[in-house]
């Protein structure tokens, strides 16, 4: 309102109406102040100093005990001609959920089955390789095993965040040449959207048009005009569509290359995704029950005492076990491609995409290192639990209907398959 509540104005008037109105108070005059003005500017003609408290702090009245040590603030490093009002604020905490609550975090993706993009993405984690296998090696004179299980975490989580810059950095650059296709001031437009297909039913479209006119407008040729420029609307309303929906894109470049797995993507989306209706708490406490309470049986016992004597056996013995190069690099050329993606938001893509001799090296000691210590690193415990519903006949919110699908990060998955590999040999 920009006036002085102790000057009787139209302005002063209209704030007070607008706070009895919305029920708000200005809380700064509650309290005492050593200094009872918040504007302040020079007048040159009579060479004096003009006041004014223009300036308030203003909250609910249901809200006045929250608000205290409202405070008019004189600062010399303050050049402004306004001063500043500070003031405390009790903020009650309502719900836990409700602060943890994080927004989803999207995992980056690219075209994979382009070779630039790859090539990119190659040579952006070559260049951050280096520096990971010289903090590997590092760990050498590492003796302690809960400092070296700390450090190789750190490791794992240095990996995965280069993989996951790297993607971000491709996707970015391409975002930007992209950005420079578009058009210029005064240029062409540029549409993505514009194929080909579309190129030919815009020449048609022409040619029935002149055709047209030349007829002296004939009816006849009116009809095809009209006919042809209705297909092409058809189609670039349809590449418009399929732009916007990448789910469809994929699916339609699906069915010029493989048509078996075509008709499998329409079958699974034909599917009734029926949701789960049950609270996440009482989820949270059904599978936390589920993975800790044991059912012990006689197999079990004699597993556990078998883990038992071993344990002890080997407990402060130190191996020497080694992989070989090539079984980890024929483990990661056949990592599946499409996976779900776990907590740390490294996709098998990227792994593969980034293989090289150097990376390999990498996952080889870091691999030996967690076997020979007999210990696993905390990013490798830790996986994201989603729950499937059986059976979409029976009851959507009854436990006993779920299946906890476990999804692991990708370079654990890595280990477990070199693991498989190393028992069955």
């Amino acid at each position: 309102m920009n006036t002085d509540p102790i000057k009787d104005n139209h302005n002063t008037q209209q704030l007070k109406l607008f706070l009895n109105k919305n029920k708000m108070i200005m809380r700064d005059l509650y309290e005492e102040q050593h200094f009872d003005y918040t504007y302040r500017r020079k007048d040159n003609l009579n060479n004096t100093s003009i006041k004014s408290w223009i300036d308030h702090v203003i909250c609910m009245e249901e809200e006045f005990n929250k608000v205290k040590h409202t405070r008019i603030v004189i600062d010399q490093s303050n050049l402004s001609d306004h001063n500043c009002i500070k003031f405390d604020y009790e903020y009650e905490i309502t719900s836990v959920e409700r602060i943890k609550r994080k927004e989803p975090v999207k995992n980056v993706t690219l075209n994979w089955t382009n070779q630039q993009v790859k090539l990119k993405y190659y040579n952006r984690v070559k260049c951050e390789l280096e520096s990971i296998q010289e903090r590997l090696s590092n760990t050498d004179n590492i003796k302690s095993k809960n400092e070296l299980k700390v450090e190789l975490s750190a490791i794992i989580n240095q990996l995965s965040n280069t993989f996951i810059n790297a993607a971000s950095m491709v996707k970015n650059e391409l975002n930007k040449l992209r950005q420079k296709k578009r058009k210029p001031i005064g240029g062409m437009k540029f549409k993505r959207w514009w194929d080909n297909t579309l190129q030919q039913l815009h020449n048609e479209v022409i040619e029935s048009y002149i055709k047209y006119r030349n007829s002296n407008f004939d009816q006849l040729e009116k009809r095809t005009y009209t006919d042809k420029k209705r297909i092409f609307r058809l189609q670039k309303r349809y590449n418009i569509q399929l732009l916007k929906n990448k789910q469809l894109k994929k699916i339609n470049e699906l069915f010029k290359l493989d048509k078996q797995q075509f008709w499998k993507k329409i079958k699974a989306a034909q599917r009734n995704n029926s949701k789960n209706e049950l609270n996440l708490q009482t989820i949270k406490e059904h599978y936390t029950k589920l993975f800790n309470e044991k059912n012990d049986t006689v197999l079990d016992i004699e597993s556990n005492s078998g883990l038992d004597d071993f344990n002890r056996k080997y407990q402060h013995h130190e191996f020497d076990y080694k992989l070989e190069t090539n079984d980890i690099s024929d483990i990661i050329s056949s990592l599946p491609s499409g996976k779900s993606i776990g907590l740390h938001g490294v996709s098998n893509e990227m792994i593969k995409c980034a293989a090289s001799p150097t990376l390999v090296n990498i996952l080889k000691n870091l691999f030996e290192k967690t076997i020979n210590s007999q210990m696993v690193p905390y990013l490798f415990n830790i996986s994201i639990i989603k729950p499937l519903i059986k059976d979409e006949k029976k009851p959507v919110d009854d436990t006993g209907n779920l299946r906890p699908v476990a999804i692991s990060d990708s370079l654990a998955n890595l280990f477990e398959s070199v693991l498989l590999k190393e028992v069955k040999k």
